[in-house]
């Protein structure tokens, strides 16, 4: 018979938990001697030695098809718009969104536009769906203070958003009809900031701004984009300038265009627009509490472009 040294005739490891995470290990010789030892198990969920642990039956069940997430051999992780939920799943990402929030006449709308083309990104002219909806209750003879008839007007605009020739801008149909140009003069302003203070009107229109955030990204110019629209936004600006700068601007733009027009008439709107914006119940005018406020009234558009441009290059929004 051969002699055996009390190693080969040992039997196999038993397990039994003890408190604070530790397992004792056990198993008995053929002599009747048994080894103990003690040891915390390795770290559930984790990385070691290049390995990830504790994904059940394959290592790698929880991160199967999950792209954003870290290879035990490749080294780097890329970036993707996706990532791993607390089981495993893959969860897309939402592109990134810019919000541009400021009162009437601030260049918002301008700045958006700039920055949308510069980046290639989706554009969000919220204020103009307002118009848009102003603009069709006047043509369907619906009073802008109706406000059940208002919202569903609203749910059902029939509206499209087209890029003009190049890509320098957009044109607005709104039931087969190009109005850009016509929903842009102060009487639909005035009554857009009339019906966007109807609680119903913003919660029609909400799910309809939101299915901008398309890939690669979405600028979005309001007025509660960064506070109600799009609250997550990496990237919030609040762009504002004083009330005499904007009713210049304005009265530039309109003159420009050859209307006949009053700069103390255009402050004395922009003022109760103002009051109105930010004095109404739902979604006042206010800026977020983590948005980067900008006043441009000394500031050129370009100056007010290139600030923004370098907070997102600060944050590595756009990629």
């Amino acid at each position: 018979m051969r002699q055996t040294d009390g190693r080969r005739s040992a039997g196999p490891w038993h397990r039994c938990r003890t408190g604070a995470g530790w397992h004792h290990y056990s198993r008995r010789y053929a002599g009747g001697r048994r080894d103990r030892c003690s040891r915390r198990p390795a770290c559930r969920h984790g990385i070691s030695s290049g390995i990830i642990t504790g994904f059940g039956a394959h290592p790698y069940s929880r991160l199967r098809g999950c792209r954003h997430s870290i290879s035990p051999f490749s080294g780097a992780v890329r970036s993707s718009r996706y990532a791993c939920s607390a089981r495993g799943q893959k969860v897309k990402i939402k592109p990134p969104v810019i919000t541009i929030d400021g009162p009437s006449g601030s260049g918002k709308g301008t700045v958006a536009g700039l920055l949308a083309r510069r980046l290639g990104w989706c554009l969000l002219d919220s204020g103009a769906l307002y118009r848009l909806l102003a603009f069709a209750a006047r043509n369907h003879g619906v009073d802008l203070t109706n406000e059940e008839a208002l919202k569903l007007l609203a749910a059902h605009l029939d509206v499209q958003f087209e890029a003009t020739k190049g890509g320098q801008g957009q044109r607005i149909i709104l039931e087969g009809e190009d109005v850009t140009q016509a929903i842009r003069n102060e009487q639909i302003g005035s009554g857009a900031s009339q019906v966007a203070s109807l609680p119903a009107v913003r919660d029609a229109l909400l799910l309809r701004q939101r299915a901008f955030q398309e890939e690669p990204g979405l600028v979005a110019d309001g007025r509660d984009m960064g506070t109600v629209v799009f609250p997550e936004a990496p990237l919030k600006i609040f762009l504002t300038a004083s009330a005499e700068e904007r009713a210049r601007r304005r009265y530039l733009q309109l003159k420009a265009k050859g209307d006949d027009v009053s700069l103390s008439s255009l402050l004395d709107e922009i003022c109760a627009r103002d009051e109105r914006d930010t004095q109404r119940a739902v979604a006042p005018l206010k800026p977020a509490h983590d948005a980067i406020q900008l006043d441009s009234t000394e500031l050129s558009i370009e100056q007010v472009l290139e600030r923004i441009l370098s907070e997102i290059a600060l944050r590595d929004i756009a990629g």
